[in-house]
Formats: C-alpha cells, sequence, structure tokens
C-alpha cells in the first residue's frame, strides 16, 4: 500500500483545561491511497470539517499523528508546514471565495505569484489549468460578472494550478444547482482519472457516489465505511444512501 494520508489516533478537544472537555474527533485512525478519491459525510457537527482541517493544516490536532505522502507534520517548522501546503495541498470551499478585485486570471495566479514564480510560468500554468477545466474564455473577467459554476471551476483551477498531489474540498458543490454540481463532479473523476488523489466532504449521497469510498463519521468518530468496488454508480449510491439511513435510524432510537 502507498498511502497518500495517515492519521493515528488524532483527537481535536476544545475546553481543555475545563472539567467536562469537548470531543469535536476522538482517536481517529484514517488512512488513504495515492490516486484514491474518498468521501467523508456525517451528520452537522461531527466533526468532518475538522478532520478536514487537520489534514490540510489549517488547524491543529489536541493528539495524535498526521502524515502527507510520508511526511510527519508535526516534526516540521512553520516554513516547512508553508512550503508542504504550497506544494502538496489544493484546497476548494463551498463558496469559490475569489478575491472580487482580481480578475479570474489573476485569482487563479494568486498562490503562485507568492512563491514568487516566473512571470511566464506563470501564465504557461493558469492558462493550462483553465484549459483543461473549461473557463480559458473567462480569465479577462471578474468574479462578479461569472455564474456561480463559474465562479467555482475558477476556485477549483487556483486550487489545483501547481498540480498538488492532494485536493481538498469541503462541500465544493454546496452553493451550486444540480446541473452544475455534476458539472464539478464530473471535473473531480477527470482529475482523479489523471491521478490526483481527493479528499472531500459532502451531505449529498449523490455527490458522495462519484467517490471510490465514502467514511461516516458521527460524534467524532468513525462509525461505518463503505466502498464502491466493483458497483455501478447507481448501486453505489443505494449504498450510501442506506448508509446514511441506518445510521439516522440509530440516532433517532
Amino acid at each position: 500500500m502507498n498511502s497518500i494520508i495517515e492519521i493515528k489516533n488524532l483527537s481535536k478537544i476544545y475546553d481543555e483545561v475545563l472539567s467536562h472537555p469537548t470531543f469535536a474527533l476522538k482517536n481517529i485512525d484514517f488512512s488513504m491511497e495515492k490516486g484514491e478519491f474518498v468521501c467523508i459525510m456525517g451528520p452537522s457537527g461531527a466533526g468532518k470539517t475538522t478532520l478536514l482541517n487537520c489534514i490540510s493544516l489549517t488547524d491543529t490536532p489536541s493528539q495524535g499523528n498526521v502524515q502527507l505522502d510520508g511526511q510527519d507534520v508535526h516534526s516540521l517548522s512553520s516554513r516547512e508546514l508553508t512550503k508542504l501546503r504550497y506544494q502538496k495541498l489544493g484546497l476548494v470551499f463551498q463558496k469559490a471565495n475569489l478575491l472580487h478585485y482580481l480578475t479570474i486570471y489573476e485569482n487563479i495566479a494568486f498562490p503562485l505569484t507568492l512563491f514568487n514564480e516566473k512571470t511566464k510560468d506563470i501564465d504557461d500554468k493558469v492558462q493550462q489549468v483553465a484549459r483543461n477545466v473549461g473557463i480559458e474564455e473567462l480569465l479577462k473577467k471578474y468574479p462578479f460578472e461569472c455564474s456561480g459554476g463559474q465562479n467555482q471551476r475558477a476556485g477549483i483551477c487556483r486550487a489545483i494550478v501547481n498540480n498538488p498531489s492532494i485536493l481538498i474540498a469541503d462541500e465544493p458543490t454546496g452553493n451550486l444547482d444540480s446541473e452544475n454540481s455534476h458539472e464539478i463532479m464530473r471535473l473531480f473523476q477527470s482529475l482523479n482519472n489523471q491521478g490526483m488523489s481527493i479528499l472531500m466532504v459532502t451531505h449529498d449521497p449523490m455527490i458522495a457516489s462519484y467517490s471510490h469510498r465514502v467514511i461516516y463519521i458521527k460524534d467524532g468518530e468513525i462509525k461505518m465505511e463503505v466502498s464502491r468496488e466493483n458497483k455501478t454508480q447507481n448501486e453505489y449510491f443505494y449504498e450510501i444512501v442506506k448508509m446514511n439511513s441506518k445510521e439516522s435510524l440509530i440516532i433517532m432510537e
């Protein structure tokens, strides 16, 4: 096995100094192989986004170990963490979070300019990723001149412009209609087919059915898992619905 993400005994605790601390995550063990497309599901407050934040280095766990592509992130300096984040991770959010005063081109190029890449290299990378995602005609426009789906595609371009090893997405279709949601997921599938590892949070079983594997989190713990294996997408979708329904019934009991 060739893990891109390896998590051991990961916990996130709030109000640790109090007599009744709050566990957002409890002793999570999780691994993800290179080239996998894994989805995280669970009810609100289950710890999905907290787990994603700990993996994406935007939050620090209270205990446990996180390895990204073989590197123990807790042994790295702040400078090394910044470099690792730049080289290995691409982040996509529910909102595109584009800078309104920059063009689509400038938004996509922004992470490259922070690391002082050459102008020619920046232009080559932006043009290529925009062409691959199908928004090259939007590069001179501003976000307010584009639709929600177009802006989300631009946000994805910004996340993958440096060809990261792992694409981490938190509800990437949450603000989109059904047609745009499926377009974004077909784009994710294409990126995954090209070798990019993808870890995504969603509440939608249909969106989750584009993945290879779904893990279900509740109360900060991994409770269930379902894999696509040789199932059709429809069969996989119904397995995901069944898993979610089973957990919902347990919650109501």
